[in-house]
C-alpha cells in the first residue's frame, strides 16, 4: 500500500464511523457464522463414529442408536437454523450499511462537484457523461470492495484457524497434505492479481470515453439530426462498446485460464486426501468419522484460502476505485470562501470595479484588463462590444465565478472576496444568455430562486416579465412541464420564464445577459418597462444587450474591446464621439434597413398575382441622409432614430464586429 493509498483508506473508514455499531454487529454475526461452519464437520464425525462404535458418545448411555441419531441430527438442524438466521440477518444489515456508505460517499463527491468554481466546470474536458460514469464505477466498486475486505477477510481467517486446529486434532499427516495444496491456487490468484488493477483502470477509461460521447450526442440531438449524424453517432457508440466488450472478453478468458489451473490443483488435492485418507482408514489409523470430516474440511479449505487470495485482487482494484473517488472529493476549489468571510444582511446595490484584471489561463492574455467603473443604486449600466470583448466575463465577475488576478470588486464598499459566496449571490438576480430551465413545472422553475414564494408572487413576477399571458394559454398553465433544459418551450418563452425567475427574488442587483434577445416587440416593451420600474425602486441593473434600443436610456454605457474599456458614457455622448459605439449603432441600423426593404420586396409577387396594380412598383425611397443611406422605417424598433443616423459620419468600409 503506497503513501497515498493508506491515508485514503483511513479516510474511507472514517466515513463509516457514524455507523460503527452496525458495522460491529455485522462483523460479529459473520464471525459466529464462520465458527458454526467450522464446527459442523466435527459434529458429523461424532455422529458417524458413534453409530459405527468407534467412539463413545457424550450422550446418556441408555439412549438407543436411533435416539442418538435423532439427537445429533437435531443438533445439526439447530446449527443449520441458527446459521440461516445469522446469515440472513447479516446480509440484511450488510445491505443497509452498503446503502448508508454509498450515500456518505455520494454526499462528499457530489457535494464537492457542486462546490467547484465555474471555471473548473468549464475546463472539464471529459464532459458530464464521463464524470458520471467514473463516479458511478468508483463508488459502486469501492462499496463492494469494502464489503469484500471488511466482512470476508476476518471470517475467512477465523475459519482457517478453526479448520487447521480440528484437522490437526484428527491427523497430522492429512493436515499437512491439505495445507500443501491449499496455498497453490491462492498463490496463482496473487500472481494474476498484479494485472487486475491495470485491467480495471483500462476498462474504466474505455467506458468513461464511451458514455462521455454518448451523453454529448444526446445533449446535442438537434445538431445530430440537422447534420444527419444519427448513424455516425450510433456507429461510434457501438464501435466503442465492441472495443470495451472485447477487453472484457479478454479479461474473462484470462480469468478462466487461471480458474481452470486452480480447479485442477484443488481437484488433485481432494483426490490425494481422499485416497490417502481411505488408506489410513482401512489401516485403522483414523476413524470413518474422521475420514468424512477431513473430506468436508478439504472441500471447504480451498474456499477461504482462495478468498484470502482474492482479497489481494480486491486490494489492487480498491486502489483504482480510491483514485477515482478521491480525485473527485479532493479536487481543490479555485474560488474559496475565506475563513473569516462574512455575510451582508442588507445591500443597497453599489458595485465598483477597481482596476480589475482577470483571465482564464495565465499563459494567455487576460480576458479583462484594468477595468474600472462604479454603479450606484437605481442606475442601469450597459455593456456593449464585439463578440469576445469580455462582456460575459465581466458580469461573471460580479457573481464571483472567478477571482481577479489583480484589482478588486466592491459591493457596498466591501471586497466581495470577504463575503461568503452564497450570501453574495442571494443579493443578485441573473437572466443568463443560455436560458436553460430545469425539467419541472413553470411554477417551480420561477420559484427556484425563492422557494417560499406564494403563487401570487409567481403571477406578479410572470406578468412583469411578459410571461403570464403565454403561460395562461397552456393547458396546464403554471403546472406545465417544460422538459429537459426547457426544450418544450420556445426560446422566447424560456427567456420570459428566466426573467420572471430573477424578478421573483427581488434582489437589489439584477444582471441581464441578452435578456430580450428572443422576445417579440410587445414582450420586449413589457420587460423594458419592468426594467425602468426596477430602477425607480432603486435597483441596480447590469445589462448586456444585442438590441441597442434596449439600452439607449442607460445611465452609463460601457464599450469593451479585447477586454478593455474603450468608451464610457450615455447614448448621446457616445454617438457624438463617433467611436466604436457609433459604428455598432450604425451597422445595426443598416441591418434593420436592409431587413425592412427585403420584407417589402417579398410582398411584390403575391400582390402581382392578386392583380393589385399599385403593388407592381415599389414606393419611391425616402430621401437619403449624409451617409447616403435611407433612414430606417418607423416600424423598426432597433437602433437610433433616422435623425441620429443622418448626423453620423460616413459608414466605415471595414465590417464592424457583431454585437453580442
Amino acid at each position: 500500500m503506497d503513501n497515498q493509498t493508506q491515508p485514503r483508506v483511513l479516510r474511507l473508514f472514517s466515513y463509516l464511523r457514524p455507523h460503527w455499531k452496525l458495522t460491529a454487529t455485522i462483523v460479529t454475526l459473520t464471525l459466529l457464522t464462520s465458527s458454526l461452519n467450522a464446527i459442523e464437520p466435527m459434529i458429523q464425525k461424532v455422529l458417524i463414529d458413534t453409530l459405527s462404535g468407534a467412539q463413545q458418545t457424550l450422550l446418556p448411555a441408555q439412549l438407543t442408536p436411533y435416539q442418538i441419531l435423532a439427537t445429533i441430527i437435531g443438533v445439526l438442524l439447530g446449527f443449520a437454523f441458527i446459521r440461516g438466521v445469522l446469515t440472513g440477518f447479516s446480509n440484511y444489515l450488510s445491505w443497509r450499511l452498503q446503502l448508508y456508505s454509498k450515500l456518505s460517499l455520494l454526499q462528499r463527491a457530489v457535494g464537492n462537484i457542486f462546490q467547484l468554481s465555474l471555471s473548473q466546470h468549464q475546463s472539464e474536458t471529459q464532459g458530464v457523461g464521463a464524470v458520471m460514469t467514473r463516479l458511478d464505477r468508483g463508488i459502486n466498486g469501492l462499496s463492494w470492495a469494502f464489503f469484500d475486505i471488511g466482512f470476508k477477510l476476518l471470517p475467512s481467517l477465523l475459519y482457517l484457524v478453526w479448520t487447521i486446529v480440528f484437522m490437526l486434532s484428527m491427523d497430522v499427516r492429512l493436515t499437512f497434505i491439505a495445507l500443501a495444496f491449499a496455498p497453490v491456487p491462492a498463490l496463482l490468484g496473487l500472481w494474476g492479481g498484479r494485472v487486475y488493477a491495470m485491467r480495471e483502470q483500462l476498462s474504466t477509461n474505455k467506458w468513461t470515453a464511451i458514455y462521455a460521447r454518448f451523453n454529448e450526442g444526446l445533449s446535442l440531438i438537434k445538431l445530430v439530426k440537422a447534420f444527419v449524424l444519427e448513424d455516425a453517432e450510433l456507429g461510434r457508440f457501438l464501435f466503442g462498446t465492441e472495443a470495451a466488450n472485447r477487453l472484457t472478453a479478454k479479461q474473462i478468458e484470462i480469468d478462466q485460464r487461471f480458474q481452470f489451473v486452480k480447479n485442477v490443483i484443488m481437484d488433485l488435492g481432494r483426490l490425494t486426501i481422499t485416497g490417502y485418507g481411505a488408506y489410513l482408514c482401512m489401516k485403522g489409523h483414523i476413524t470413518i468419522g474422521a475420514f468424512v470430516a477431513f473430506i468436508s474440511y478439504t472441500n471447504n479449505l480451498f474456499g477461504p484460502a482462495m478468498g484470502l487470495a482474492e482479497m489481494y485482487e480486491t486490494f489492487r482494484k480498491t486502489k483504482v476505485y480510491l483514485d477515482i473517488l478521491f480525485d473527485v472529493i479532493d479536487k481543490p476549489d479555485s474560488v474559496k470562501d475565506l475563513p473569516e468571510a462574512r455575510e451582508l444582511e442588507t445591500v443597497s446595490g453599489e458595485v465598483e470595479f477597481d482596476a480589475v484584471t482577470v483571465g482564464y489561463n495565465k499563459d494567455k492574455p487576460p480576458a479583462l484588463k484594468n477595468v474600472c467603473f462604479k454603479a450606484k443604486p437605481g442606475q442601469m449600466i450597459a455593456f456593449v462590444g464585439p463578440s469576445g470583448a469580455g462582456k460575459t466575463t465581466l458580469i461573471d465577475m460580479i457573481f464571483r465565478f472567478f477571482d481577479p488576478w489583480s484589482g478588486r470588486i466592491m459591493l457596498d464598499g466591501v471586497d466581495i472576496r470577504d463575503l461568503k459566496q452564497k450570501n453574495l449571490r442571494k443579493h443578485l438576480g441573473m437572466v443568463p444568455q443560455d436560458t436553460a430551465l430545469f425539467n419541472d413545472t413553470i411554477m417551480n422553475n420561477i420559484k427556484i430562486g425563492r422557494p417560499d414564494a406564494t403563487d401570487e408572487d409567481v403571477y406578479s413576477a410572470a406578468k412583469a416579465a411578459g410571461a403570464h399571458l403565454f403561460i395562461e394559454r397552456k393547458p396546464d398553465r403554471y403546472n406545465t412541464m417544460v422538459g429537459e433544459r426547457g426544450q418544450l418551450l420556445s426560446g422566447g418563452e424560456r427567456q420570459r420564464v428566466a426573467i420572471a425567475r430573477a424578478m421573483i427574488m427581488n434582489p437589489p442587483i439584477y444582471v441581464l445577459d441578452e435578456a430580450s434577445s428572443a422576445l417579440d416587440a410587445e414582450s420586449e416593451e413589457l420587460v423594458h418597462k419592468s426594467m425602468n420600474d426596477l430602477r425607480a425602486l432603486n435597483k441596480t441593473l447590469f445589462v448586456i444587450a444585442h438590441r441597442l434600443s434596449t439600452i439607449r436610456d442607460a445611465d452609463q454605457i460601457i464599450v469593451l474591446r479585447s477586454g478593455e474599456i474603450v468608451e464610457k458614457g450615455t447614448h448621446e455622448e457616445l454617438i457624438k464621439k463617433g467611436g466604436l459605439y457609433h459604428k455598432l449603432v450604425t451597422v445595426q441600423q443598416l441591418s434593420a434597413n436592409a431587413e425592412a426593404i427585403e420584407a417589402e420586396v417579398s410582398k411584390r409577387p403575391a400582390a402581382v398575382k392578386s392583380g393589385d396594380a399599385n403593388a407592381v412598383s415599389l414606393p419611391p425611397p425616402p430621401p437619403a441622409g449624409p451617409t447616403g443611406l435611407p433612414p430606417a422605417p418607423a416600424a423598426v424598433a432597433l437602433g437610433p432614430s433616422p435623425a441620429l443616423i443622418a448626423s453620423s459620419a460616413t459608414v466605415p468600409a471595414e465590417p464592424a464586429p457583431e454585437v453580442k
